[in-house]
């Protein structure tokens, strides 16, 4: 029996309606899937996700604060508000020398406020409290009530000082070094052979066989708070008595990858730096920094053989759960950046690889009126470097700090002058 025509109708009808809601279930929970990801990865308020289709960005993108995307393949791929209030935890024998002259000069170029020490007889010009949590009175105060936006000196940290000090949007980071490779580093700059009397030779093996019994004596002389053995636990506010507690230190560790937007690896600081940009909302010039020259000595080509390691670790356990897991930390959020990644990776080595050559040894470095100029990438706008950023990229950290005290004396002269 032939069907009336309606029927035709009806059965269509119903075939769409079906298939829109199947289409719409699979966006509905793909985009709760992502935004679940997104929750996971820690990510900066400022930074888009964008593996996230248009259709689910109506909640993620809202709560990121991204004024605009661009569907251009030319341009950037996002605007979005630069953010400036930082704390940078500069952990010793780290590269926080290096990332320091980063932030001093992104700092001085945006024209931003610093915590700087007062040179008070229980700090230095270099350390804020260190090795003691920082404390009112060890810093300078704010300029006309106007609220700090940049800590980078050395200081340990202690969160609730810092909430204290620091405003309530502050991004905190930090930098990581391989456990075994900073030991070295530490032993040969502090000198730690002709301190403890170690041998020449087998400086290493000798310190890791009785690091306690090298360490005590000068420690009592000292009222030393940390060990050299786990250096970078202390900077990272984890107590001397608990340094090799494991379940304490975990407990600690989770805490941190909560409170810190992101803690970078110096085995890894370009892919590092990248991800830095991305979530800061940073331009490509931001993330410039000066060459890192280590240079030549002896402790550092002892080999980590798979004894020494071990030696190290029972001595070093809160060291390397830090740099495991934030390590670990750090491999999981580019893996969520997608592919374009790499591309931006390999754009900025290659900037930076130019742009030094440029500045240290090309025309940047005499010729006030050279410029080098890099076209718009899908990652970053024009960028200009000029002979006054070569300057500032050259510049050690010490004369940008003495540069950012200069500043703000001048300011409080000029405030004083018109009587406010």
């Amino acid at each position: 029996m032939r069907q009336p025509p309606y029927m035709y109708l009806w059965r269509g009808l119903t075939l769409a309606v079906g298939t829109s809601i199947a289409i719409w279930a699979y966006y509905l929970f793909s985009c709760v899937d992502l935004s679940n990801s997104v929750k996971k990865a820690e990510l900066s308020p400022n930074v888009s996700n964008s593996g996230i289709s248009l259709i689910c960005r109506w909640g993620p993108l809202e709560d990121r604060s991204v004024e605009s995307v661009s569907a251009r393949g030319d341009a950037p791929r996002k605007t979005c508000r630069k953010k400036t209030n930082f704390v940078f935890i500069k952990v010793h024998k780290a590269g926080g020398t290096a990332m320091c002259q980063l932030f001093f000069r992104f700092g001085l170029r945006h024209r931003l406020n610093f915590v700087l020490p007062n040179g008070s007889s229980d700090t230095t010009w270099f350390n804020l409290g260190w090795p003691h949590p920082l404390k009112e009175g060890q810093y300078m105060r704010r300029i006309n009530d106007e609220p700090f936006n940049i800590l980078t000196n050395h200081a340990v940290y202690s969160r609730d000082v810092f909430r204290r000090i620091m405003p309530n949007d502050t991004a905190y980071l930090a930098i990581l070094r391989e456990p075994f490779s900073h030991l070295k580093s530490a032993m040969n700059y502090y000198n730690l052979p002709g301190k403890y009397r170690l041998p020449r030779k087998d400086a290493i093996t000798a310190f890791l066989r009785r690091p306690s019994f090298y360490e005590r004596p000068y420690r009592s002389r000292r009222r030393q708070r940390f060990s050299h053995t786990n250096l970078m636990a202390h900077d990272m506010g984890i107590k001397f008595s608990a340094r090799l507690d494991t379940e304490y230190v975990e407990r600690y560790v989770t805490r941190l990858n909560r409170e810190f937007l992101l803690v970078l690896i110096l085995e890894y600081l370009d892919e590092s730096l990248v991800l830095l940009k991305r979530y800061m909302c940073w331009d490509m010039e931001d993330i410039l920094y000066k060459k890192i020259y280590s240079g030549n000595y002896d402790l550092k080509h002892v080999t980590a053989t798979p004894e020494l390691r071990q030696k190290h670790e029972k001595w070093s356990k809160a060291d390397y759960i830090l740099y495991r897991h934030f390590n670990r930390s750090l491999w999981t959020k580019i893996n969520r950046e997608g592919q374009d990644f790499w591309a931006e990776v390999r754009t900025f080595k290659d900037m930076h690889a130019r742009i030094t050559g440029f500045c240290r040894t090309g025309e940047g470095r005499e010729n006030q009126t050279a410029r080098l100029v890099f076209d718009q990438t899908p990652w970053n706008q024009r960028v200009h470097i000029d002979y006054e950023f070569c300057r500032l990229l050259r510049s050690g950290y010490a004369p940008m700090r003495h540069q950012a005290h200069v500043i703000r004396k001048s300011r409080l002269q000029g405030l004083r002058n018109t009587g406010i």
